[in-house]
């Protein structure tokens, strides 16, 4: 039995608010779930017994503009039920979303790199705060 294949985060990539300047926060990645749970009622690495169970979501910093270096996702090459494909949101440092969910992808080389999203950097108010009462 073969150990299952990791992508890391492509580290040659940089996220990048709107504005030019680096994203701190995280991307949150998720694998979508099979259509007849019947069949499937988990998603698990293919070829183990007792089957091995992955994690549905999987939370990876980003500092500075880039990924946790010690990150990875499984090859869906790896993965069962046959093409099971991942999504991606990106929420800022204080967990707000921000952008998402992404097109569907797959992990198919190491490094890869996730879908890019447009992320719209915040800007200043321009109305004034109302007090709470």
């Amino acid at each position: 039995m073969a150990l299952p294949q990791v992508g890391k985060f492509d580290q040659s990539v940089t996220v990048q608010w709107s504005n030019g300047s680096n994203f701190d926060g995280f991307i949150l990645v998720g694998l979508v779930p099979p259509t007849n749970v019947t069949d499937w009622a988990e998603i698990g690495i293919s070829g183990y017994y007792p089957p091995q169970r992955v994690p549905v979501f999987a939370r990876v910093p980003i500092v500075d503009g880039k990924f946790d270096s010690t990150a990875g996702l499984f090859f869906n090459a790896d993965l069962e039920p046959p093409n099971t494909r991942y999504v991606a949101w990106y929420y800022d440092i204080t967990r707000r979303q921000i952008a998402g969910p992404s097109s569907q992808f797959q992990v198919t080389a190491d490094p890869f790199t996730p879908p890019s999203l447009t992320l719209t950097a915040p800007s200043a108010g321009s109305t004034n705060p109302t007090p709470d009462t």
